[in-house]
Formats: C-alpha cells, sequence, structure tokens
C-alpha cells in the first residue's frame, strides 16, 4: 500500500471545487454594472427568493446571508426563547443546535436511526417535554428524515416544525421536496453545499405570518418596503441579508439543479455499486420512498471485519491520493459546547436561566446509534466532489478499496 512506500493509486488530484453553473458570470456582472449590489433595493435576490420557493413548493422565501443564520431566523420567528426547549438529533453539522442556543433555547439530542442516520421518532417522542416548542429534523447527507412520523409527533403535543435542509437541495420525500413539509424549512448556499452562491441560505415556509417575522428578523426588526421611516423598528432583529451577487449566482445555479442532482444521483448509485462488494462496508441507504440527493458520501465500516481501525482506513485512503476523512469529529450530545453547558457570558445561559424548569443531561449514554457511527462513518466524497466525480475517479476509489482489502485480509492470513 502507498502508505507503507509502495505507488499511489492516484497522483492527480480530484476535483474538491464547486462547480459553476453556465450563466454564473453573465448575472454577477448585471449586477456590478446596475451598481445595485444590495438586495435593499437589486431584482437579483426577490427574484431567487420567488423562484427557489417555488422549486421546492412552498409560498414563502426569505434569504439571509448564510445557512446558519437562516436556522438562527427561523428559530426566532418560531417564537422559541427562554425556557424552550428544541429537539434535534445528536449526528448533525453544530450549527443545527447553536442556532437554539441563539435564541437561548435549550437544545435536546435525540439518537438517530442506524440506515439513514436522520432522527429516530421514536426516540424523538420520548424526550417530549412540557418545555419542549419545536423539533428540527435534519435531513442528512441528502437523505430525508422519515418526516411522516415526525409530523405525526409534532401534530399531537403541538410543537413546531423546522426543516434543516442544509445538505438536501432537490432531496423528496414520498414525492415533496423537502423543505416544503414542515412549518420552516432551512437551507445554506455556503461553498459545499448542492447549490452554492459562496455563502447563503434561505428560509421557506406558507404561513404568510412566519414569513413576515423572518424578514423583520433578518433586517433589523423593519420590513424594506413596508413604507415606514427606515428607523422605524418595533422588534428586535439581526442584519442577516443576502447580496445581489449571492443571489445571481444562486439563480444562475438553480437553472442547473436538476441536471447538478442527476449527476450526484448517478454517481452515488455508481459508487453504491462498488464499494457493496466488500462485506466490511455498509453504503448509504436510500428509503424507497426518498430521493437521496448525496450530499456526502459516507459509508460504515466494520472494522473487526476489515482488521483495520477506522483511522488506520482514512489514513490508507488519503495515502493512495482518495480524499476521506472521519467524519464530525464529536456527537453533539458529548461536544465541549453541550457537554460543558458553554453558554453567553460565562453565566451558562440558557441551561441556568430563571426561565428554565428543566435540567439536561448530555453525554449520558442514551445515544447509542450515534456514538457507534461518530466511530465508524467514514466520508469520501462531500459537497460538490460528489457531483464532480468522473468514470476514472470512480474507478481509482474502488480500486483503492480494492487494494487495501487485499492488504488486510493478506496481513489476516498472515496471523
Amino acid at each position: 500500500m502507498a502508505i507503507h512506500g509502495g505507488d499511489p493509486v492516484r497522483r492527480g488530484e480530484i476535483d474538491l471545487k464547486p462547480a459553476l453553473a453556465p450563466r454564473e458570470m453573465e448575472l454577477v456582472s448585471k449586477v456590478i454594472e446596475s451598481r445595485r449590489v444590495s438586495s435593499i433595493d437589486g431584482p437579483m435576490t426577490p427574484d431567487f427568493e420567488e423562484k427557489f420557493s417555488s422549486y421546492i413548493g412552498t409560498e414563502h422565501g426569505v434569504t439571509t446571508n448564510s445557512g446558519t443564520s437562516a436556522l438562527h431566523v427561523a428559530m426566532a420567528a418560531a417564537g422559541l426563547g427562554p425556557g424552550d426547549e428544541v429537539i434535534l438529533p445528536a449526528y448533525t453539522y453544530i450549527a443545527s443546535a447553536t442556532s437554539i442556543l441563539h435564541c437561548n433555547a435549550v437544545p435536546v439530542f435525540a439518537d438517530i436511526l442506524p440506515g439513514t442516520l436522520c432522527i429516530d421518532p421514536a426516540d424523538l417522542e420520548r424526550r417530549i417535554t412540557d418545555r419542549t416548542r419545536a423539533v428540527m429534523p435534519v435531513h442528512l447527507f441528502g437523505h430525508p428524515a422519515e418526516m411522516d412520523e415526525v409530523l405525526e409527533i409534532a401534530n399531537e403535543h403541538d410543537l413546531v416544525v423546522v426543516e434543516d435542509c442544509a445538505q438536501a437541495h432537490a432531496a423528496e420525500y414520498r414525492g415533496r421536496r423537502v423543505g416544503s413539509i414542515g412549518d420552516l424549512g432551512c437551507f445554506s448556499f455556503q461553498r459545499s453545499k448542492n447549490m452554492t452562491g459562496g455563502e447563503g441560505g434561505i428560509v421557506l415556509t406558507d404561513d404568510g405570518e412566519m414569513a413576515d417575522a423572518c424578514r423583520r428578523m433578518r433586517q433589523q426588526g423593519r420590513v424594506y418596503g413596508s413604507g415606514r421611516p427606515v428607523y422605524d423598528r418595533f422588534s428586535i432583529g439581526y442584519n442577516f441579508r443576502m447580496t445581489e451577487m449571492q443571489a445571481a449566482m444562486l439563480l444562475a445555479q438553480l437553472e442547473s439543479i436538476e441536471e447538478f442532482t442527476a449527476t450526484r444521483i448517478r454517481n452515488g448509485e455508481r459508487l453504491d455499486e462498488e464499494l457493496s462488494r466488500f462485506e466490511w462496508i455498509t453504503t448509504p441507504t436510500t428509503r424507497p420512498h426518498a430521493r437521496n440527493v448525496y450530499h456526502v458520501y459516507a459509508i460504515r465500516v466494520d472494522v473487526e471485519r476489515l482488521g483495520m481501525g477506522r483511522d488506520g482506513l482514512v489514513e490508507a485512503l488519503v495515502a493512495e491520493g482518495i480524499p476521506a476523512r472521519p467524519g464530525y469529529d464529536w456527537p453533539l450530545h458529548r461536544h465541549p459546547v453541550f457537554a460543558e453547558l458553554i453558554g453567553f457570558g460565562g453565566k451558562r445561559c440558557p441551561y441556568e436561566c430563571r426561565y428554565y424548569r428543566g435540567k439536561v443531561q448530555y453525554g449520558d449514554g442514551s445515544h447509542p446509534v450515534t456514538d457507534r457511527v461518530v466511530s465508524d462513518t467514514v466520508w469520501i466524497a462531500s459537497g460538490w466532489m460528489v457531483h464532480n466525480l468522473n468514470d476514472r475517479d470512480i474507478d481509482d476509489i474502488a480500486r483503492a478499496f480494492e487494494k487495501i482489502d487485499a492488504h488486510a485480509k493478506g496481513c489476516s492470513r498472515g496471523a
């Protein structure tokens, strides 16, 4: 193997850069030529809001400067605040949870399903208390969460459902695009996402009052175009506006999203076919009622069958020229931000806020699936890499696994 001084399978780099759409330069140039670069008075942002919300299947879209901001705005627009709890999966990016903290509410982590790695509805229901106000299903790695079960539980307990769709542009659940199923849907357009403006985000909803609340939260408490004076504010808000250049890039990306998505699915399914040959690999699950858009190609590794540790496998793949990483370093219930109850101003707020009557216990061993997934998952392709793969890339990935598999079996026979 290359890690032991042999020749690597791959010497040239696999393309890790974002894919660009044909009209991006044209639309960005229009913004620069117009000198209307702000969404306050530019036409690109409202145009993108209308077209993206229509594509997903909602009445309203409110853009933001990032996906994290979109989650923050959605939480605030839903009225989340001190004393409230929000349930979300323990295996996701930290921004899902910190958006809750930014509203001075408390995140409560549920375990995940071993197949899709999305929130386990049964564990979600077990964690509901009289302080629970919302649930945030995350459509992880491009596969939808089990939304029928989530909605049934949420309706029974009168909970707001905020979909985190940061990794799932164009994914579908029973024929509906994610982001249109809950009360609010949030997307990210950061550089690694299935659609990118470099940065950016959007909140989608069918609720007009929620949409207006999002607009106020996005821009310092005021809705532009309301006819009121600029300094006439009636609520607390933030400056989370998208720029016109981001919107221009995203309009161009939206024109190509189905083509991009078809390529991602083709590449993901080809990787499934190649890697499912190895008995120590579990390839990504795709449920029959779901459209998996393969944001990240994540495999689970049986290290006992392989005869090599997960981190050793990652090191071996990288030596062969294959980009690989362990994935999320921490399950959120064990992440220091939560395990140590780090809050605002060193005062352990919101956990010790006088409005909060509960007591969360993070890292208590009640997330067994998440703990296993963190220890046995390897990301082979993430972000735009799934889209950028060509047949030669996939062949090289398969050959690297064949080489490692043969080495591991040889070592086993030698032992």
